[in-house]
């Protein structure tokens, strides 16, 4: 068996709905690809057709395929489930099927089941449905539930929230659900002191500026008009700040215009994706992270791995606090005050 595992991988299909370089789904499957026995397993990556994949180049090298499919819409919702299982049939066979899409993975792990998958997990890492509530979306989620309770082998998540969120508050009693970790490679944050000097030259700071960071993706639920207005109110305590905002996404331009309106522009810096991520750790003085719905947010782990102290909202899972003495939970629904005073306090 041993032999004809070495000369032919078993293939595994990631589904996502892109491969960007700023999300921490992302940058958790690509920690483990990099790590796996390749010559044992496989990953493949099936993304919504014309997403963006920052890691296409390596995932290549690396010997395995970028697939696609159309993105999910209900009026297309048919013709997007035909696609995926035309897929699973002509670039299989696959020996799993691991599907990190929240909700629709019941849908994805229905047609894994009917195309004879014997391996398929549903994997969770968001504390909360991030779409607006109502009748049709709670009808909507019942069913996903349902289908992932009949199709899915396995229900891995981040957290316990993670957990709760997808496969329901009584999940625990099922056999099928397993907590992961979201692992982080420790060696990426091995970089010396004269990093902090290097990436302060970069940004024409001194070394005793007071610099905080935002590192993720610009998407809506990581409440960034609020963490603008938080750092608003750091500068009046603290007029010499200057904050970082690492990541992409729909919300850059916008936030751009927003902080030049909040009279922000010459002490908000937003650089866009970066591949020095650990070195702007250490580099900052003080993580912020307002967002909501997070189940293990990968960039709090890997501050923690960079030795960076954190404020967090009280919403992310406490399993994010790896005991190091760097996270403070910050309440969600706080005010702006009240949370610049927690990252003045943890300078």
């Amino acid at each position: 068996m041993s032999g004809v595992s070495a000369a032919k991988p078993r293939r595994v299909l990631h589904f996502l709905s892109w491969m960007k370089q700023s999300g921490g789904t992302e940058n958790f499957v690509m920690n483990l690809y990099r790590n796996i026995d390749r010559s044992r397993v496989q990953f493949d990556f099936a993304l919504y057709k014309g997403a963006r994949c920052d890691y296409a180049e390596e995932i290549r090298a690396l010997g395995g395929r970028v697939l696609a499919y159309p993105a999910p819409r209900m009026s297309a919702l048919p013709a997007c489930l035909r696609s995926i299982g035309l897929l699973l049939d002509s670039e299989g066979p696959f020996a799993a099927v691991h599907s990190h899409s929240f909700l629709f993975s019941g849908f994805v792990l229905r047609m894994a089941a009917a195309k004879g998958v014997p391996i398929r997990i549903a994997h969770s890492h968001l504390a909360g449905d991030e779409h607006i509530p109502g009748p049709l979306r709670w009808g909507f989620r019942w069913y996903m539930r349902r289908l992932l309770r009949s199709h899915a082998t396995h229900m891995f998540a981040c957290s316990r929230p993670a957990a709760q969120a997808l496969f329901g508050r009584a999940c625990w009693s099922d056999p099928r659900v397993r907590i992961i970790p979201n692992a982080i490679d420790l060696s990426r944050f091995a970089v010396g002191a004269q990093a902090r000097n290097r990436i302060r030259n970069a940004l024409a700071l001194s070394p005793e500026t007071p610099l905080f960071a935002y590192v993720g993706r610009l998407v809506r639920r990581k409440r960034l008009p609020f963490l603008l207005g938080l750092f608003a109110a750091v500068v009046r305590q603290l007029p010499a700040a200057h904050l970082v905002v690492v990541g992409d996404g729909p919300l850059f331009d916008t936030m751009e215009r927003r902080s030049r309106r909040m009279g922000l522009a010459q002490c908000v810096h937003f650089l866009g994706l970066r591949r020095d991520v650990p070195e702007l750790m250490k580099g900052a003085d003080v993580l912020l992270l307002p967002s909501l719905l997070e189940g293990l947010p990968v960039v709090v782990v890997e501050a923690q791995a960079a030795g960076l102290p954190c404020v967090v909202a009280d919403s992310v899972a406490q399993e994010a606090d790896l005991g190091l003495g760097l996270v403070q939970f910050a309440p969600a629904d706080g005010g702006t005050v009240a949370w610049a005073q927690a990252a003045v306090a943890a300078l």
